[in-house]
């Protein structure tokens, strides 16, 4: 019976694996490399900041130490959270929140040409409320902030790279 199980498991990653399901986050990603990116993140949170230059590593690409000596310099331009309620108990207390996160950007050459005119990247994430819980429920709404923000990184560097890269074939 063990022996069965074991083929059945191993059938069904190879189903998987054969029609390109991936972990999210481990599939192919936006390849920077050869390009040379300045970030200016002055009006926007350290945190994001981070995300998006751990992102242009992981891509590949170099991060230049000013915007003279960068291919692209990639701007930006701030970043929000908005929370609504999604789920309403019977008592009229909210049980889920829905984050809304927004990041304003832009890119441009490093003599100052717009490659990409000022545009926003927004992901969205759903938390559970336990008013029991705040400190917990706060940690929750946190992580989600988080998550919400890698992904808005990765979703604004496959934007660059497409641009990026469109430049480079033309």
């Amino acid at each position: 019976m063990r022996a069965a199980a074991r083929l059945l498991l191993i059938a069904l990653l190879l189903a998987v694996a054969a029609c390109g399901w991936r972990l999210r986050g481990h599939g192919p990603g936006a390849s920077l490399e050869g390009f040379v990116l300045f970030v200016d993140a002055s009006a926007a949170e350290a945190d994001v900041r981070t995300s998006v230059e751990r992102g242009i590593r992981t891509a590949g690409a170099e991060l230049a130490a000013g915007p003279a000596a960068a291919d692209a310099v990639l701007v930006l331009l701030g970043e929000t959270v908005q929370r609504r309620a999604v789920s309403i108990s019977a008592d009229a207390r909210a049980q889920e929140y829905e984050l809304t996160y927004n990041l304003r950007y832009r890119l441009d050459t490093s003599a100052g040409e717009s490659l990409i005119a000022p545009e926003t990247v927004q992901v969205t994430g759903v938390y559970q409320y336990d008013p029991n819980n705040v400190l917990g429920t706060q940690a929750r709404a946190d992580t989600l902030t988080g998550r919400l923000r890698q992904d808005a990184a990765r979703l604004l560097l496959l934007r660059v790279h497409a641009v990026l890269t469109r430049g480079v074939q033309e």
